[in-house]
C-alpha cells in the first residue's frame, strides 16, 4: 500500500492510494489542476486512477469532484446513498458507475477488502473506510466527532491511520 496526501484541511481533502493493482482517490476536495500537478510531482498519472471513494458531501471533500469527473478517467465511484443524494444533480449526472456503500457492509475492489463504517459528523450519511490488502490494513477516518465503541475492533491494529 502506498498513500499520497494530496490535500488535508478546511481548504480541501484528498488522498491518492495505490493498493495492489488498484489506484484510487479518496474524496475530491481540491481542483482538478491541483490534483494533476500533485500527481505529476509524485510521478503518477492522473489518468491511471479509475476508482474514487467519497466519505461525505461537504465542500472541502468534494469541491473538485465535478471537474475531476469531467477531465480524468474515473469509472467507479463508491458513495453512500445519503451522500449521493446530497450532491448537486449536475455532479451526480457525471458518475459513470455508482456503487452504493452501506456502513458495516464490506465489499471487494479486485483483491482489496473495503469496510465502510459510520462517522459522527453533520453530513447526510458520512462514512470512513478500512482498506485491507495483502495482510496490511489502513483506516481512513475524516471529520468525526467520536468513534462509536462498536467500531473499536474493526479500527484496531491498523498499519496506517489517515485522520483528518
Amino acid at each position: 500500500m502506498e498513500v499520497f496526501i494530496l490535500a488535508s484541511g478546511s481548504k480541501g481533502n484528498m488522498a491518492y492510494l495505490k493498493v495492489g493493482d488498484i489506484k484510487m482517490f479518496v474524496d475530491a476536495g481540491i481542483s482538478y489542476q491541483k490534483v494533476k500537478n500533485k500527481m505529476e510531482a509524485y510521478e503518477e498519472n492522473i489518468f491511471d486512477v479509475r476508482t474514487l471513494l467519497i466519505t461525505h458531501e461537504h465542500h472541502d471533500h468534494v469541491m473538485g469532484l465535478k471537474m475531476l469527473l469531467k477531465k480524468a478517467a474515473i469509472e467507479d465511484i463508491y458513495i453512500t446513498k445519503g451522500t449521493y443524494n446530497a450532491l448537486p444533480v449536475d455532479v451526480v449526472a457525471l458518475f459513470e458507475r455508482v456503487h452504493f456503500v452501506v456502513a458495516d457492509e464490506p465489499f471487494m475492489i479486485s483483491e482489496t477488502k473495503v469496510s465502510p463504517f459510520m462517522l459522527s459528523h453533520d453530513a447526510a450519511e458520512p462514512v470512513g473506510y478500512v482498506i485491507e490488502h495483502d495482510y496490511k490494513k489502513m483506516v481512513i477516518l475524516t471529520d468525526s466527532g467520536y468513534v462509536d465503541q462498536g467500531y473499536h475492533k474493526l479500527l484496531s491494529n491498523a498499519d496506517l491511520y489517515l485522520l483528518e
